[in-house]
């Protein structure tokens, strides 16, 4: 069991200490004091969401769930793939690692059919 104070712990300690003392504005960083989003129209402008019909919103969002879910899909494989390196020759360690890449590349063209769905329903109602 580690100990509290262990000297890496200490030095940790030292140095985060150090490094606060000399950039405050790092640890206050919470505390923003810009105009921040202003009213619901710039809001819905970085959405990219509209004001007037709910199918144009729920397009918008449903666009928004599938290109996020595309880049989990991207850091799923990415994890996969490191752990295939690291499996150091373990072949059910190995073979995880390949199940879940082509499972991950299986929920990736899902994801690519499911974007042409939404931008063909997009295309017909606007």
């Amino acid at each position: 069991m580690k100990k509290l104070f262990a000297p890496p712990t200490v030095l940790l300690a030292i140095v985060t200490g150090f490094l606060v003392g000399i950039f405050p504005e790092v640890v206050i960083a919470q505390v923003y004091q810009g105009p921040g989003i202003v009213g619901i129209d710039q809001a819905q402008a970085i959405l990219g969401i509209s004001n007037g019909d709910l199918r144009l919103t729920i397009l918008a969002l449903l666009r928004l769930v599938l290109s996020y879910m595309g880049l989990v899909a991207v850091i799923v494989i990415v994890i996969a793939g490191i752990m295939l390196v690291v499996s150091g020759g373990e072949e059910s360690t190995k073979d995880k690692a390949k199940k879940i890449i082509f499972y991950t590349i299986i929920g990736l063209i899902i994801i690519l059919f499911a974007s042409a769905i939404v931008w063909l329903i997009t295309s017909i109602i606007k």
